[in-house]
């Protein structure tokens, strides 16, 4: 690779609240204006992993860029191209030659960076807030048609919200998936109707948690986390998520397997019939803490156990077997997306969905 002059830079990023805003209408959700400086984020696509490779860019390494369109290929003992090892070092900044840079033959849009990890290479995508909310739309709430486009749209303005409120993040599902750039023209339609709109209460954005299906009554974080309930996370009954597949589910577990998941999670052997006491969550009724004698796991740990969707079920005992019947999928706190779905096949709007999942919470504007 030759050395190129450097192409233009990509601005930094960072939000100012700069007013308090006023109320449009009677709208279930009020309306504010802020102002951001830029609209990059920052997210972690890969991590820790032994090798990656990139094309597409033009790539700085020290002081130098290099114009990359074949594949360059990053490992944790050198840096090559076309089957040679080149004298680069991390960390590298990739750029794109045109709109988008391909990661392991995805296709990104925005800057990729490679540095060193705690025991690999990290890969870190700074993309526009909209191409990132795209993605995740797609990835999270899938491809619908036009006449779900309130639901696209509520979720849309959760993950913006989400992205500005976790200053960390990460591409897959312990923060909000995402996979690169998205041309579904539904979902773009849904992120340009919504462009920069967020949720916020006392001035900031709020931590807008979603999940997939929450079986007919979300959580408060408290019975799900232990953490504190903001006003705007309640637990409520939910009648519009019943045609999610996942509303109903079961799962059944030969006794003696059973008794070997929790032995194994409790760190000694289980060798006959013991008595578990299941402790719920007044409001939500999802599985706070399992109790076996003076031993103790977490519902969110015996849900992992056991590959549950999630921690609103119930306990049988058959002949030889234990079943376990639950509803829902995901930790059921905030936005129902299946909820979110049979709202806006009833005509609900997207400021109604929004308005009914984060009650208090107010929409306001990037500006």
């Amino acid at each position: 690779m030759s050395s190129i002059p450097v192409p233009h830079a990509i601005g930094s990023t960072g939000m100012v609240v700069i007013g308090r805003g006023w109320r449009r209408g009677s709208s279930p959700i009020s309306m504010l204006l802020l102002s951001l400086i830029s609209l990059l984020i920052r997210v972690t696509i890969l991590a820790d992993v032994d090798s990656v490779t990139v094309s597409g860019g033009y790539l700085k390494s020290g002081n130098k860029w290099y114009r990359a369109e074949e594949d360059v290929t990053f490992t944790t003992k050198g840096i090559y191209y076309r089957g040679k090892r080149v004298s680069l070092r991390l960390p590298v900044v990739i750029r794109p030659l045109d709109r988008l840079v391909r990661v392991n033959q995805i296709s990104y849009p925005g800057e990729i960076g490679i540095e060193p990890g705690g025991v690999g290479l990290e890969v870190i995508n700074r993309v526009d807030l909209e191409e990132y909310v795209a993605s995740v739309v797609r990835w999270e709430m899938g491809s619908l048609g036009e006449d779900l486009i309130e639901a696209l749209k509520a979720q849309a303005v959760a993950a913006r919200t989400y992205s500005l409120c976790h200053h960390k993040l990460s591409a897959g599902i312990e923060d909000q998936v995402y996979k690169g750039y998205v041309d579904d023209p539904v979902i773009r339609r849904a992120v340009s109707e919504t462009e920069g709109e967020i949720l916020v209460s006392d001035g900031r954005p709020i931590d807008a948690k979603y999940h997939s299906t929450c079986g007919g009554k979300t959580a408060p974080p408290s019975e799900v986390w232990g953490v504190d309930d903001p006003p705007y996370l309640k637990a409520k009954k939910d009648p519009f998520c019943q045609d999610s597949p996942h509303y109903h589910w079961q799962r059944v577990f030969p006794l003696v397997e059973f008794y070997q998941r929790l032995g194994c999670a409790l760190g000694h052997k289980l060798t006959g019939p013991v008595e578990l006491e299941l402790i719920r969550g007044q409001k939500s009724r999802r599985l706070i803490e399992v109790r076996i004698g003076e031993d103790r796991i977490c519902g969110i740990r015996f849900r992992r156990l056991f590959g549950l969707k999630s921690t609103y079920f119930w306990l049988s005992l058959g002949r030889d077997s234990v079943i376990i019947t639950g509803k829902g999928w995901g930790h059921g706190v905030g936005m129902c997306q299946w909820g979110a779905i049979g709202m806006a096949k009833r005509g609900y709007s997207y400021k109604q969905i929004l308005g009914y999942y984060y009650p208090g919470a107010k929409l306001a504007r990037l500006r």
